[in-house]
């Protein structure tokens, strides 16, 4: 996990390594396993002093990130405010 300090917020970002097989008993499957395993998942928390924070679940692939979900939780309970707004593009 990477935390940093900016101002009045903390930004925390975990990273999910996807596992890597060696399996090379198909050759003719390489582009389908570069498919797999070219992005690298992440969760990125902001947190003010409120209680409440925001988490963004991202999916960083060679050429470009993608934000898959945008969720306000609070630091007390499991409560959680899903973002409703339009596709993220």
């Amino acid at each position: 996990m990477l935390s940093r300090k900016f101002q009045d917020e903390t930004i925390k970002i975990e990273v999910d390594m996807p596992s890597i097989s060696d399996d090379d008993d198909n050759d003719d499957d390489d582009d389908a396993k570069d498919a797999d395993v070219s992005s690298i998942p992440l969760v990125v928390s902001i947190t003010r002093g409120s209680g409440q924070y925001m988490e963004f679940c991202i999916t960083a692939f060679h050429d470009e990130i993608s934000i898959d979900s945008l969720s306000i939780k609070n630091l007390e309970n499991s409560d959680e405010l899903a973002y409703e707004g339009p596709d993220f593009k």
